[in-house]
């Protein structure tokens, strides 16, 4: 996952930084980070985007 991809898929969530932070299980300033691509390890993206997927699956689809 590229910073510019975790970016655009939280805000197509609809989802702020710190609400996508809470549900991943990381601070703001990492998911920040994570999207400038710096601080962030392939661990904290894998994190992140599984916990998004996970959220994701839960969010009503529009008929």
């Amino acid at each position: 996952m590229t910073p510019l991809i975790l970016r655009e898929w939280r805000t197509r969530l609809g989802l702020s930084q710190a609400e996508a932070a809470r549900i991943a299980g990381v601070s703001r300033g990492l998911l920040a980070e994570a999207e400038r691509g710096r601080r962030a390890g392939e661990r904290t993206l894998t994190r992140i985007a599984v916990a998004l997927r996970e959220h994701e699956s839960h969010v009503p689809q529009p008929v």
